[in-house]
């Protein structure tokens, strides 16, 4: 790393860091209209607030990232991280230790983050836990000099900035090289409009503007290290004043000027930026640790391919859920939760990435990268009529400043089906040579029965409704059943005919594969014939979404009048 930007860089930036910004009475002020988390009780508080504790007393977290911004989040606000929530964070936070360093080995956010918890509890920077972490991050310096949030990975401003804060933390100053090659790939990222992106270059559209959270840690990271932020200037702009370019009419800060409202998360790494403060906000004498979080901007969206559901009772429906990483980082311990109405079961659960436990709905991923997508293919069945609403909301450990996508909805309706008294064939009854009179014919198009098999209300009669021409035809007898194999056939490859489930108790004309919910719910009450074999005729039965063998007209005839509903006209 050359060494000669120093000659002009800290020969004016060794001074006190600025007092309180304009701006940051409005951003309080917002910020006291928000849920109190660990972000924003550290900005109140380092904005010189006195804020109840209370929300702060529930704890839940699972990750070193989770431990750490809980605990700095406490003490910030003078609670005793050790017995405040009931779970001795301090304790489990240590209980991460890895071979010298805090969590995850693949994974450099943790343990900066890690060490600034440790600090805030009054753990001193001679610690073994403190150094060794510390020496990690160190030997995971990247050769641009800056840090990404995992090993291996791009540099970037925010975990940069991070990874400073904690070697400060750690007892490290600029007299340090690492500490020097830190700061030096942070004048390297800065922009013209003295703001600071995510990093630069960088391969997602819109990446390389400045934005509020970047620019809020970097003056963060100066200001703990004792490098005064405002001396960073663009023809005579500031990073600070570059910041409040961002802030709204409300107080909140917008992460980059094309966005259209502000964030509390956003707003409140503003605050502590803004108000000469860096993290841990405070520092106390708890004998343990103190934390800030991951590093933010994991934009995940979730929703569903079809908003409304409508079955009829017994039926089956294909529902897929779309996941998408709208970046710019990766997203880490994602997590999608489904919650169904009560009396809609969850036939099958197919993702084409990540694990889905179907006993606690719930699809996880250990990453899901930036710009990636998953989706999850859903067959759902009600054996009684219902109407409720499916939902699905997403979480990982990453902040995700854009919280209006995070949640999915869709309704769900299985319709009663009105049933006769009269006495059907039982399925796989043999009908002989039984003719029935195609009369009366359904006076009107039976559009909730495309592809079914239905008797008119006082009739026997079986009647086929084409879901392509939506016209009956009449099962006469077994001349008639097989003409509608004639007639309404379609051609299928071996390949596709695999990935349809073969019903319960029927012979298998070809090699099984994984079941395809979209194909079997685009063919549902489809007849259709094996081109590439020996025009062996199946029929996908609307009510299970399983393909059935008519091997002749007569097994055509008594395998579609047992799935006959008797509907009134």
């Amino acid at each position: 790393m050359p060494k000669i930007i120093f000659t002009t860089l800290f020969a004016f930036i060794l001074v006190l860091p600025l007092a309180a910004q304009a701006g940051l009475p409005e951003a309080v002020t917002y910020l006291k209209t928000q849920s109190l988390d660990d972000w924003t009780a550290q900005a109140l508080v380092a904005a010189g607030e006195t804020i109840d504790a209370t929300p702060l007393q529930s704890f839940s977290g699972s990750s070193v990232t989770d431990y750490a911004k809980r605990i700095m989040a406490l003490v910030a606000v003078g609670k005793n991280p050790a017995t405040y929530t009931g779970t001795d964070l301090i304790s489990g936070l240590k209980s991460f230790e890895q071979s010298g360093q805090l969590g995850d080995a693949s994974l450099i956010n943790d343990d900066a983050w890690g060490i600034m918890a440790l600090s805030s509890v009054g753990t001193p920077a001679g610690d073994t836990l403190i150094k060794n972490s510390a020496q990690f991050l160190v030997d995971n310096q990247n050769a641009d000099g800056g840090w990404s949030w995992g090993v291996g990975f791009d540099s970037d401003t925010n975990d940069t900035a991070a990874v400073l804060m904690a070697l400060a933390s750690a007892g490290y100053t600029i007299t340090n090289q690492a500490v020097q090659d830190g700061v030096a790939y942070l004048a390297s990222q800065q922009n013209d409009d003295a703001g600071f992106p995510y990093q630069l270059p960088c391969f997602w559209p819109g990446c390389e503007a400045s934005d509020s959270a970047s620019t809020s840690w970097v003056i963060s990271a100066l200001t703990k290290l004792i490098l005064d932020p405002a001396s960073w200037q663009k023809s005579g702009v500031s990073p600070q004043e570059f910041l409040l370019t961002l802030q709204t009419g409300d107080g909140s800060f917008k992460w980059q000027a094309a966005d259209p409202a502000g964030s509390a998360g956003m707003t409140a790494y503003a605050a502590v930026a803004l108000a000469g403060k860096s993290y841990p906000v405070k520092i106390g004498n708890y004998l343990g640790g103190n934390g800030s979080g991951p590093t933010p901007l994991a934009d995940l969206a979730i929703k569903f391919t079809n908003e409304s559901i409508i079955i009829n009772e017994g039926e089956q429906a294909g529902l897929t859920v779309k996941l998408i990483n709208n970046g710019p980082t990766m997203a880490q311990n994602v997590v999608a939760e489904l919650t169904l109405p009560e009396g809609l079961e969850l036939v099958q659960a197919t993702p084409t990435d990540g694990v889905f436990d179907q006993n606690k709905n719930s699809w996880t991923f250990i990453r899901l990268n930036n710009f990636a997508a998953a989706e999850l293919n859903l067959v759902l069945s009600s054996v009684k009529a219902i109407s409720g609403e499916i939902s699905a909301v997403v979480s990982a450990r990453e902040l995700d400043f854009n919280q209006t996508n995070n949640e999915a909805k869709a309704s769900f309706t299985a319709v009663a089906i009105a049933k006769s008294a009269e006495v059907l064939p039982e399925a796989g009854e043999v009908l002989g040579e039984t003719a029935y009179s195609c009369e009366p014919a359904p006076a009107t198009v039976l559009t909730n029965w495309l592809g079914h098999i239905i008797s008119i209300s006082g009739s026997l009669t079986p009647w086929y409704i084409d879901p392509v021409s939506r016209q009956p035809y009449c099962l006469a007898d077994s001349q008639t059943a097989y003409g509608a194999l004639e007639k309404y056939g379609l051609g299928i490859t071996n390949a596709d005919l695999s990935r349809i489930p073969v019903g319960p108790g029927e012979i298998n004309t070809v090699e099984p594969a994984e079941a395809d919910v979209n194909l079997v719910n685009r063919l549902k009450g489809r007849i259709l014939l094996q081109v590439e074999s020996y025009g062996e005729a199946w029929y996908v039965n609307p009510a299970d979404g399983r393909r059935y063998y008519l091997a002749d007209g007569q097994a055509a005839l008594t395998h579609l009048s047992s799935w006959r509903v008797v509907v009134e006209q």
